[in-house]
């Protein structure tokens, strides 16, 4: 379970794009662990990996690579090349013209060609 395509995915999970699979680290940049199981759950490759296997493995093969808070459930990348998430005002939230995100093809066809989500005062090209 522990191969090289692992570690790989896991590496570019925590440390170059969490933002792609829906994570956001916390004020301190550490994970959950639960999140990052239900990432590698509905991923093709990685599908049958067991939490605890998860855990054995962020506190024992991938020590050097990876901080492991085992109490608390928390992992994060040693070196990270993400930015930090910035804090947003409400009134930036409001203001979006355009949505820009990635959706299922069959959600996509329920949100935009019926009618569930229009921008703010423009149409959907």
């Amino acid at each position: 379970m522990f191969d090289k395509h692992f570690f790989k995915f896991l590496k570019y999970l925590l440390a170059h794009h969490p933002e792609e699979f829906g994570l956001i680290p916390d004020s301190n940049g550490f994970f959950k662990i639960k999140e990052i199981f239900q990432v590698l759950i509905f991923t093709k490759k990685f599908r049958k990996v067991k939490l605890e296997t998860l855990k054995q493995g962020f506190s024992y093969y991938y020590r050097d690579f990876f901080e492991f808070l085992e109490d608390f459930g928390l992992v994060k990348a040693k070196t990270t090349y993400f930015s930090p998430p910035e804090p947003t005002e409400i009134w930036q939230i409001y203001n979006f013209n355009q949505l820009w995100t990635f959706v299922k093809p069959k959600v996509w066809w329920k949100i935009s060609l019926e009618g569930w989500w229009r921008p703010k005062n423009q149409k959907i090209v």
